[in-house]
């Protein structure tokens, strides 16, 4: 008989995904679960990226695109923040049905985020990624096509696990993909990202060049 894998299991698979590994039936299989376990665990990432957001914009009328947007927590924690339209792209049918019934998107996206999203150049006044970066996920080669979605000064805003972060050097690729004019890096900023768990990860906060 099988046993259904703990929260923190979960929380932990996902981060262990080896690269060419899809992260999509996992999302999947969790998708009813997500949000309570994840809120069990103290899940801080999304109201800190929208916060960064709101602060950096002013003005919260403008379009957000939500990458990797799952079940709408991070939707939630923009309109939290004031942003009145709210668009999420994720590749889990799953994740994206619960997210539908949150009613905080204008429109949601079923894409693979690593190839081509089709939405066009400039077309959202911000981004934001949460927790969709690393193996399995997104990673620094991924960021020139997400950036090119956010008109030139716009503001993009990250969050992700430290573990790869740190394992494959996302900083000195981002910091290349700063060099290439894809964006100008503000900061980036460690914080444990669970208030249960230990889990280290990184904001990143950037914004949009005018080279993508």
């Amino acid at each position: 008989m099988s046993v259904e894998p703990t929260p923190t299991e979960k929380v932990f698979s996902v981060a262990e995904l080896k690269p060419g590994d899809s992260s999509e039936p996992i999302y999947d299989a969790w998708a009813e679960s997500y949000d309570q376990e994840l809120t069990d665990v103290g899940y801080n990432s999304p109201p800190l990226v929208a916060a960064t957001l709101a602060a950096m914009v002013g003005d919260t009328s403008g379009a957000v695109i939500d990458y990797g947007c799952g079940t709408g927590l991070s939707g939630s924690a923009l309109r939290g923040a004031d942003f009145e339209t709210i668009d999420g792209a994720d590749l889990s049918s799953g994740m994206l049905e619960i997210a539908a019934a949150k009613g905080v998107y204008r429109s949601l996206h079923k894409v693979d985020l690593t190839g081509p999203t089709g939405l066009g150049d400039g077309s959202y006044a911000a981004a934001a990624c949460v927790g969709a970066m690393g193996n399995g996920h997104l990673d620094p080669s991924h960021v020139t096509e997400l950036v090119r979605a956010v008109t030139p000064g716009g503001p993009v805003v990250f969050y992700m696990n430290g573990g790869p972060y740190v394992a494959d050097d996302y900083e000195g690729q981002f910091r290349g993909l700063a060099d290439e004019g894809v964006w100008t890096i503000e900061r980036i900023e460690a914080s444990n990202y669970m208030d249960e768990l230990a889990r280290p990860g990184f904001l990143v906060v950037a914004r949009a060049g005018a080279g993508t």
